[in-house]
């Protein structure tokens, strides 16, 4: 899978993780408080925010290239 798509995978994945949270008002705290202010203080209604997300979107990725990596095997 080209890198292009992973991405674009990835973000689909995340925004179902999103519209989840969202149905059930839920969002996940930032550890960082900085963080933590600075979505609150833009009026940012994401559910998942800063080091969160990129956690998930990181792991998100890695799990996609794993497979890649397996199918071309």
């Amino acid at each position: 899978m080209k890198k292009e798509k992973r991405q674009k995978m990835c973000l689909e994945i995340i925004d179902q993780f999103e519209q989840l949270l969202e149905k059930k008002d839920i969002s996940i705290p930032c550890e960082d408080s900085a963080e933590e202010k600075e979505r609150h203080d833009g009026g940012n209604n994401a559910r998942i925010y800063g080091a969160e997300y990129w956690r998930l979107e990181d792991g998100i990725h890695k799990i996609l290239e794993q497979e890649d990596s397996d199918n071309t095997k």
